[in-house]
């Protein structure tokens, strides 16, 4: 069988949460990182809908953190990606943290992400991007920090938020704001 089919019979157990078919599939030869046709994993599939057993079990048989699907996103970015829709999000982020994973190691732009997030007044999105180490003081193409552009939208909870909770330093823009 294909590596890719190996690798997509691994990722539906795990999205499934299905902990005894994953130990099976190992228990046959089938790797912790072998991967479907968009290079996922299954760490990453089980990442996505909070799967902890699952998630557990890989890191514990050598799964890697860091690998990269298709689209550039690890099973931290996938998780934060999905964190809105699924159980157990956050266990699962503070879990592949605690492995050493993080969302530098990702293509996405996270501080763009920051920024839009606190331009809409998100405060679940900016503490999901912020507990998993997104550095809030960082600013946009012209230096506008979060907290800029909440202050800008008369967002006061958002500015509540970074200054009561997280650490602000870069609160100077081009514009000397």
């Amino acid at each position: 069988m294909p590596g890719h089919e190996l690798g997509g019979l691994m990722c539906e157990a795990a999205f499934q949460g299905d902990l005894d078919q994953v130990k099976r599939l190992m228990a046959n030869g089938v790797g912790p990182n072998e991967s479907n046709y968009d290079k996922r994993t299954a760490l990453m599939t089980a990442s996505c809908e909070g799967h902890i057993a699952v998630v557990t079990y890989l890191l514990e048989h050598g799964a890697d953190i860091d690998i990269k699907d298709r689209f550039g996103g690890t099973a931290l970015a996938n998780a934060v990606r999905y964190s809105f829709e699924v159980r157990n999000a956050k266990q699962v982020q503070a879990l592949l943290r605690t492995h050493g994973a993080d969302l530098n190691s990702s293509t996405n732009d996270y501080t763009a992400k920051m920024n839009e997030y606190a331009h809409t007044g998100d405060i679940d999105g900016i503490r999901i991007l912020a507990e998993n180490k997104v550095d809030v003081s960082l600013g946009n193409f012209d230096r506008r920090t979060p907290l800029h552009l909440a202050a800008c939208r008369f967002a006061y909870v958002c500015v509540r938020v970074y200054f009561y909770e997280y650490t602000c330093q870069n609160i100077c823009s081009r514009f000397s704001i």
